[in-house]
């Protein structure tokens, strides 16, 4: 609040100074790092949903310019600034050289921030002839009806993007568009409609090399993560071999670019690999190294959950939440009862599998046992559905967010279906339970 109140004063010295737009300006591109603060961490009591490093670009008339925006936080149905944006406290303030550091997440527009970027000087008009193109290409792809008019338009996309880097009149432009290229093909790649765009990422990866800087780890982090995705998908027969080889690039990422803002996912790679070729402690040790070396890196908090499900076994486990029927469930009021905790999503079949084994093995076992769901939909209405249609009767556990919910997150849940096994005394007996062997385990258990 003491930022707001701030912020409140600055903006009145900003509008008596002169304003940086015209009264019928309109935002027409809107860029920025997306995520969610769960709930449970830095003493919040809720999730809070954020953008960071906020970019707009303003039109006027037939003038485009970039605006610096900053963070905004989701309040209800509207998005409200929790800071002047820098963009307003840099204007008429004769500053040469700002640097925007990030609210909530490290800056990927952190490049130096000259007044004229932020001010007066309009966009050639070149660059928005590009920037209408690109608002042409991406309404097509939105309703695109085939895999050849798919790859078409993306590569008039890539070119689009290629021209605005070419044409960028300041560091900090050019490296917006350096990493929006490098965002859009290869997730383009590795969804399969764009496979030549690896091709594209090779020459920007070279290009950004010989500038050196933190978009050269951007762009190489991606054109990693698009051989990988595409190799997966051309040759899922050699999964081992290429595996193998998306493990090597990653340790040699992390190597290279330490201080890169892509380390800890590369890190974060690495130990969910670890994890599931049953290497505990090796995954742990990774998990570790996030939660030190990077605390403030938005996956570390996930690591941290990780890091614990992972030493659980022997422990006691107690989950507290509301659940889908919106009742607050304590799973210590099971004690006495072998409990088995399933964490699970709509969206996955395995997940709907396991739940009709669960309701075999309920009516098997009756009071023996306790069932609770821990449910990661993003939709809660969705999970609602399919509980209420298949009469999954028993209490699932519920927190907004899905896999980057406070549920998922303090035990680092990567994947699901996920099952925990914990006994009458409360500890548990083990995690990654898989579905066919939980039967012999809670009969064991019984004996």
């Amino acid at each position: 609040s003491d930022g707001r109140a701030r912020a409140v004063q600055a903006f009145a010295a900003s509008a008596a100074a002169g304003s940086l737009l015209q009264q019928d300006a309109r935002w027409v591109h809107f860029s920025g790092t997306h995520g969610v603060l769960p709930s449970g961490s830095d003493g919040r009591t809720q999730d809070l949903y954020v953008y960071d490093n906020v970019i707009a670009v303003i039109e006027h008339e037939t003038n485009h310019r970039q605006i610096l925006v900053g963070a905004l936080l989701r309040s209800g149905d509207t998005w409200r600034l929790v800071q002047l944006p820098p963009a307003l406290s840099m204007a008429g303030s004769g500053t040469q050289v700002a640097q925007y550091e990030g609210y909530f997440f490290n800056s990927r527009n952190d490049a130096p921030i000259a007044p004229e970027q932020v001010g007066a000087p309009e966009m050639s008009a070149e660059i928005q002839q590009l920037l209408a193109q690109l608002e042409k290409i991406d309404l097509k792809l939105v309703d695109v009806s085939s895999a050849s008019a798919g790859q078409l338009l993306n590569k008039q996309r890539a070119d689009v993007l290629v021209q605005l880097i070419s044409k960028s009149s300041s560091a900090e432009e050019k490296s917006n568009w350096i990493r929006q290229f490098a965002d859009t093909v290869s997730a383009a790649v590795q969804s399969g409609s764009y496979p030549q765009g690896i091709a594209q990422l090779q020459s920007l990866d070279s290009q950004v090399a010989q500038a050196g800087g933190a978009d050269h780890a951007y762009v190489q982090f991606r054109l990693m993560t698009a051989r990988y995705g595409d190799s997966l998908r051309k040759s899922p027969e050699e999964f081992d071999t290429v595996q193998e080889k998306w493990l090597a690039d990653l340790d040699a990422f992390v190597k290279k670019f330490p201080s890169s803002g892509d380390a800890p996912e590369a890190i974060f790679q690495l130990a969910i690999a670890e994890e599931f070729s049953g290497s505990y402690d090796r995954a742990i040790a990774y998990y570790g190294e996030i939660v030190s070396k990077y605390p403030k890196a938005p996956i570390a908090i996930k690591a941290e959950g990780a890091q614990r499900r992972l030493n659980l076994k022997g422990k006691p486990l107690a989950l507290v939440s509301k659940s889908l029927a919106g009742q607050q469930i304590d799973t210590r009021r099971f004690s006495g009862r072998i409990v088995v905790i399933h964490y699970w999503a709509s969206w996955s079949a395995p997940s709907k599998q396991d739940m009709v084994l669960l309701k075999r093995l309920g009516s098997k076992y009756g009071d023996k046992i306790a069932v609770v769901g821990v449910n990661l939909d993003a939709d809660r209405n969705v999970a609602v559905q399919l509980v209420q249609n298949s009469d999954f009767s028993w209490p699932h556990l519920y927190s907004s967010g899905g896999m980057d919910s406070s549920l998922a997150n303090q035990l680092g849940i990567v994947s699901v279906p996920m099952i925990f096994l914990v006994g009458a005394d409360g500890k548990v007996v083990k995690t990654s339970v898989h579905s066919a062997e939980l039967d012999e385990l809670i009969s064991k258990l019984l004996k």
